[in-house]
């Protein structure tokens, strides 16, 4: 009977000791795919200024700086951006999360942003360096169509540029951003 209890109770403690150890490597971060990798130099601290263009969007243009942190998401299966800015031009925060979409082969950008109600949704592609997202969505009551190029900056960081074409009319940049280490 003893030896029953013992190699139930061995048994019980491997099974047991196993378990945490899976346990413990799920929760940690798996090496991007490549796709994912292309998505690098998002990853960081910055900090981050923007110029507004005088545009339909942002009549008086402007200037904000602020923060963009980026870092990998769970098992590094998307890269997750949190950010915020303050400044003369319209001040916001918001979070976006960029994953690969395999079966599309596409870049997929989840945003979230302070000054909007639900999310917007972008698709993107890599243009030679640049990562060329497009989408559209109702900002303040106007259809915007919308194309961002962001680029790696040497010596890290990143630029962000942005354009919009508003309810049909011509294409008009609306801001470059700024990413340098903090």
């Amino acid at each position: 009977m003893r030896r029953s209890t013992w190699t139930t109770l061995s048994l019980l403690t491997t099974v047991c000791v196993v378990a945490a150890a899976a346990v413990r490597g799920a929760g940690r971060p798996s090496k991007p795919g490549p796709e994912l990798q292309r998505l690098a130099f998002y990853i960081g601290d910055w900090a981050y200024t923007e110029d507004y263009e005088r545009s339909v969007l942002f009549p008086e243009g402007g200037h904000n700086t602020g923060s963009w942190t980026a870092q990998w998401g769970p098992r590094s299966l998307s890269v997750v951006h949190t950010f915020a800015t303050n400044g003369t031009a319209d001040p916001y925060s918001g979070m976006e999360i960029m994953v690969w979409d395999s079966a599309g082969r596409v870049y997929r950008d989840h945003a979230i942003w302070f000054d909007t109600a639900g999310q917007w949704e972008f698709t993107g592609r890599f243009e030679g360096e640049a990562l060329v997202y497009h989408g559209a969505f109702l900002y303040q009551g106007k259809q915007v169509d919308f194309r961002s190029e962001t680029r790696p900056r040497p010596g890290g960081g990143f630029t962000l540029d942005e354009y919009a074409r508003v309810n049909g009319g011509p294409e008009q940049k609306i801001l470059r951003g700024t990413a340098v280490p903090q």
